[in-house]
């Protein structure tokens, strides 16, 4: 039971915060471009990609270490 909740975080939210990445780098360029420096954007999408990496690869280690 646990293990499919946790297959489905690591398949599910990663992507999810990806496009949020996306998204909040986009507006960062809209903003930019609208003569306004609008680093939280930018922030904002770092961030949800260290979390995207993070999310996907620390349940990846402890399934692996788990079959092994």
């Amino acid at each position: 039971m646990f293990e499919k909740v946790l297959y489905k975080i690591v398949i599910i939210l990663p992507y999810i915060l990806l496009a949020l990445s996306f998204i909040s780098l986009i507006l960062g360029v809209v903003k930019k471009s609208s003569k306004e420096p609008c680093k939280k954007y930018f922030i904002l999408s770092a961030a949800s990609i260290i979390l995207g990496i993070i999310i996907f690869f620390i349940p990846m280690i402890i399934i692996i270490n788990s079959m092994g």
